[in-house]
C-alpha cells in the first residue's frame, strides 16, 4: 500500500496508507487510512504542474454526498 504523509493543522506529519480512489461527477477522491488507527479520510485529488494535492472537502454536505457513495461502492465491491 502506498504511503502519504499529509500535515495537520498544526502543521505536524501524518502518515496515511492509500486505501483507494475513485471519481464522482469529473472529479477524483482519495480515501486515506490513518497509519494506527482507524481513521479514514476522503479527500480531493487535484493535479497541478504535475504534482498530486490532496485537499479537504471543506463543503459538509459534498463530503457526506461522496461518503455515501464511497460506502455504496465498497459493497458493491464486497459482493463480488
Amino acid at each position: 500500500m502506498d504511503k502519504i504523509i499529509l500535515l495537520d493543522e498544526e502543521n505536524n506529519e501524518v502518515e496515511f496508507e492509500l486505501i483507494d480512489t475513485f471519481g464522482v461527477d469529473e472529479a477524483n477522491y482519495a480515501a486515506l487510512k490513518q497509519v494506527n488507527d482507524e481513521l479514514i479520510l476522503i479527500c480531493e485529488i487535484i493535479e497541478e504542474d504535475k504534482e498530486i494535492i490532496f485537499k479537504a472537502i471543506d463543503d459538509d454536505k459534498k463530503l457526506d454526498e461522496i461518503i455515501s457513495f464511497y460506502e455504496e461502492m465498497k459493497e458493491e465491491k464486497d459482493e463480488y
